[in-house]
């Protein structure tokens, strides 16, 4: 597989391949770092932490662009805690297929169509997994992947 370059991770923070629209049209505001999932070939990297197979590579927002990734298993992106909460959901959702509580964790699994990869669970589509924690949001592809 050939090394996933710039345009990706722009894509990724512009949503323009991600969910079809343009960067502009959403506000980031709030947006405080985002986490690639990927596998053992990247554990070498400064910014890694092992986790059984996967390679969990955190950076600030800001640095997002500067990021080259091959085999990224999923994302998560991190939200302050007083950003919009229904601005989130309706973003990022096209319909919500379930919502529960972990401890005092708030989740919302869902879908969205113009993100290809998907689960099953429960025999319910998903691919949008959003956590409402005390200490920020989270929304993770396919689904959160690192905990919360």
């Amino acid at each position: 597989m050939k090394r996933i370059v710039a345009f990706f991770v722009i894509a990724l923070v512009g949503f323009g391949v991600v969910f079809g629209t343009k960067g502009d049209e959403f506000d980031f505001q709030g947006l405080e770092k985002v986490c690639f999932v990927t596998d053992l070939t990247h554990a070498e990297d400064e910014n890694a932490v092992i986790n059984g197979n996967d390679v969990y590579i955190t950076v600030s927002a800001g640095k997002v662009k500067e990021i080259k990734l091959d085999k990224v298993k999923g994302y998560v992106l991190y939200f302050d805690k007083n950003c919009d909460e229904s601005m989130l959901v309706n973003r990022f959702l096209d319909y919500s297929s379930d919502f529960y509580y972990v401890g005092s964790t708030r989740i919302v699994n869902g879908y969205n169509a113009k993100y290809h990869d998907y689960r099953f669970v429960e025999g319910k589509k998903y691919n949008v997994q959003i956590a409402f924690t005390d200490e920020s949001i989270l929304v993770g592809f396919p689904m959160i992947l690192t905990g919360f």
